[in-house]
């Protein structure tokens, strides 16, 4: 998509300078701070838990992390697909299984 949308040289440096500017714009940092403090409390739901949980639950709030952190990280993502590097790799699983989250819970307590 970024191929077809910003197919000269010319597109490619404008939209990386606008993408610039989001970053440092008031309103972005605003946004940034919404998102991080959301990201946050579903990390601490994922870390804590509570007792009527269950997988389905864990994966949604996993989900729902993977898409705050996707959305902070949006402008530097287009940024880097413009310039050309090479994108990171995924890890093939960041989360902690339900056994690991059962453990650090029982550890934490």
């Amino acid at each position: 998509m970024i191929d077809t949308l910003f197919d000269t040289k010319d597109k490619r440096v404008s939209a990386i300078s606008y993408l610039a500017q989001l970053k440092l714009d008031p309103g972005w940092v605003i946004i940034q701070q919404v998102l991080q403090a959301n990201i946050n409390i579903v990390k601490d739901l994922i870390v804590h838990g509570a007792e009527s949980e269950d997988m389905k639950m864990i994966t949604m709030l996993r989900e729902r992390l993977a898409a705050y952190e996707n959305l902070l990280n949006t402008p530097d993502t287009i940024i880097n697909q413009l310039e050309g590097s090479k994108p990171v790799e995924p890890s093939m699983d960041p989360f902690l299984t339900l056994d690991q989250l059962k453990k650090m819970r029982k550890e934490a307590s």
